[in-house]
């Protein structure tokens, strides 16, 4: 069984297909992460000549309620995904 297990890991198409799908399930992220709700906080500091100092940071959240390529974006990346975990099952049993 130990042997068996390590010719599995050694396996190179096996490694490839379990990168595929390693970074077709980082693709599904990045697609859905433009569907959730976006922060940004910028920071600056203000200076006089005399040399007073002010510190501004702002902050603001914004949503989009509704984007349909970004839908489409990412029920291609999850149907890219699926295939690319079949292709993985697929490999490890002909491993």
């Amino acid at each position: 069984l130990q042997v068996w297990a390590q010719a599995r890991a050694a396996d190179p198409l096996l490694r490839q297909a379990a990168a595929l799908t390693g970074a077709q399930d980082a693709s599904a992220r990045e697609a859905r992460a433009a569907l959730l709700p976006q922060w940004r906080l910028q920071s600056s500091e203000l200076r006089e000549t005399g040399g007073a100092r002010w510190n501004a940071t702002t902050s603001s959240i914004s949503q989009t309620l509704f984007d349909l390529a970004a839908l489409r974006e990412l029920d291609a990346s999850r149907s890219l995904a699926s295939a690319q975990g079949a292709r993985l099952i697929a490999a490890e049993q002909s491993a």
